[in-house]
């Protein structure tokens, strides 16, 4: 039994060991792959001669990161194909997986399965010991040569970084690695700093608006406004927690004003449609303001119009009414288009997990 045991540990360990195939490069010939869609229809990369190819491999759809990084390629995907070029996301997930996942969120690219790993395996981008594959990217050129490899992939930014690099490559400048935000580089002394949290529809897409604004020095997504604690993204869909998808905005005053935020903030999504941006449906998607001041409940209540006492985008009674609810108000347009978004106290807002 020893013997059985140490010899299986041993073939574990030698697998571990192996060394890889050589990696994927630029100028490397894309390996040739066919796969079924979340339609069950076949797709043929060879069908892509003549045509740029993005095919960016993503772990397990559905987590939040491969969600973060789907809703910004759906979101971007207009300038991606003004460059002439197409977008697919391919995983280990099954048919039924991909299709459930594309109709959640209202994918406009397609979804490729590869639930044996053959196509994760064959440009290199298994995860170790699982079927699974690693958050890599692959721009591909009109002949089916690789053009550009990405293994340290943003997933809210990948989208922006493919549209970049493939209008770079086309014009034939070179491509530069992906340069740090610079909210993310460290400041020789603290700026003055003020939070403004904003919920109007998908959070994924709206950060990466948000964070692009001078004078906007951080963000991060989650989930406020309802009333159970911790929740999930299932909890928040099903629509019971009365939770809505929101933003929190960290923003230097001195730079750009709080209703210079929101002045983006109105910009950047359609507040007139109730709980619904685009295809995504729901009291999550709701347009909703909420105030961490006195100063910045009365720029809201300015922003927001009238003042309203039974807000039309505030969350059903079942699943618990924010306790301002009463005093939030709404906008309206100067047309008398009415306008969901209301104003009402904010609350911590709650991790949505990686």
């Amino acid at each position: 039994m020893k013997t059985v045991l140490g010899f299986v540990v041993l073939c574990v360990a030698l697998a571990i060991a192996r060394p890889s195939l050589a990696e994927l490069k630029a100028g490397d010939p894309a390996p040739l792959f066919t796969a079924k869609t979340q339609d069950g229809e076949v797709f043929d990369l060879a069908s892509r001669t003549g045509q740029w190819t993005v095919l960016y491999f993503y772990p397990k759809a559905g987590t939040p990161g491969c969600t973060k990084q789907a809703c910004a390629f759906r979101d971007g995907i207009k300038t991606i194909r003004a460059e002439g070029a197409e977008v697919y996301g391919i995983s280990a997930d099954t048919v039924d997986a991909q299709a459930a996942f594309h109709g959640e969120h209202h994918l406009g690219f397609t979804l490729l399965a590869d639930p044996d790993g053959t196509v994760i395996n064959a440009y290199g981008a298994k995860t170790p010991l699982v079927t699974m594959a690693k958050r890599w990217t692959f721009i591909i050129g009109p002949d089916l040569t690789i053009r550009q490899v990405e293994r340290d992939v943003d997933p809210a930014l990948d989208a922006q970084r493919v549209a970049t690099e493939i209008a770079k490559l086309k014009s034939g400048a070179p491509v530069p690695a992906r340069a740090t935000p610079a909210s993310a580089s460290p400041a020789a002394a603290d700026p003055p700093r003020e939070v403004a949290t904003l919920a109007g529809g998908c959070f994924w897409g709206m950060e990466e608006i948000l964070r692009q604004i001078p004078g906007v020095t951080s963000t991060r997504v989650g989930y406020t406004g309802g009333t159970t604690a911790h929740p999930t993204y299932p909890d928040v869909h099903a629509g019971t927690t009365g939770h809505a998808e929101a933003v929190e905005v960290v923003f230097d005053p001195s730079r750009i004003s709080y209703e210079d935020v929101l002045g983006y903030f109105f910009r950047m999504h359609d507040p007139t449609t109730l709980n619904r941006q685009g295809n995504d449906v729901g009291t999550s998607y709701r347009s909703v303001i909420f105030y961490h001041s006195d100063a910045q409940r009365q720029t809201a209540e300015r922003a927001s119009g009238p003042r309203r006492s039974s807000p039309r985008s505030s969350p059903p009674a079942s699943s618990g009414r924010p306790r301002t609810s009463t005093n939030a108000t709404c906008r309206s347009t100067p047309a008398g288009t009415p306008v969901t978004t209301c104003a009402t106290e904010g609350r911590a807002l709650g991790r949505t997990g990686d």
